[in-house]
C-alpha cells in the first residue's frame, strides 16, 4: 500500500499538509576498524516522527553509528543522505563512569 499522497483522490488529501522527504536515508552503509567489521551494508531511513532506539552489545558499534548519522566521521562505504536544514545533537560518552554514594 503506498504512502504517498498523489494516489489517493483529491478530495481525501489533508489539505496545506506538505510531504517532506526523509531525515535520513543510508544505503550500504559499513564501517570496520582494523580488521574488524562493526557493521556490513546497513540500509535504512529514518522519516518525520519515527522514533529510534539503537541498542546492542558494547562494542557492536552504536556510537560510531550514530557519529556517521551526524557527521563526525565518514562511514568506510556507503551514502548517507541527510535532510536540509537538518541538526543533530551527539552527546559524547565518557571513558569511566564515577560512581557517587548518594544518602538518603
Amino acid at each position: 500500500m503506498s504512502r504517498d499522497p498523489a494516489c489517493y483522490p483529491r478530495s481525501n488529501r489533508l489539505k496545506g499538509v506538505v510531504h517532506l522527504p526523509p531525515i535520513f536515508n543510508a544505503q550500504s552503509i559499513s564501517q570496520s576498524y582494523d580488521a574488524t567489521p562493526l557493521f556490513r551494508s546497513i540500509a535504512f531511513t529514518i522519516e518525520e516522527g519515527d522514533r529510534i532506539g539503537v541498542i546492542g552489545p558494547n562494542g557492536s558499534g552504536k556510537s560510531t553509528l550514530l557519529q556517521i548519522l551526524s557527521g563526525t566521521i565518514e562511514p568506510d562505504s556507503g551514502e548517507l543522505a541527510v535532510r536540509k536544514h537538518v541538526r543533530l545533537s551527539l552527546a559524547r560518552q565518557r571513558g569511566s563512569w564515577h560512581h557517587a554514594f548518594v544518602g538518603g
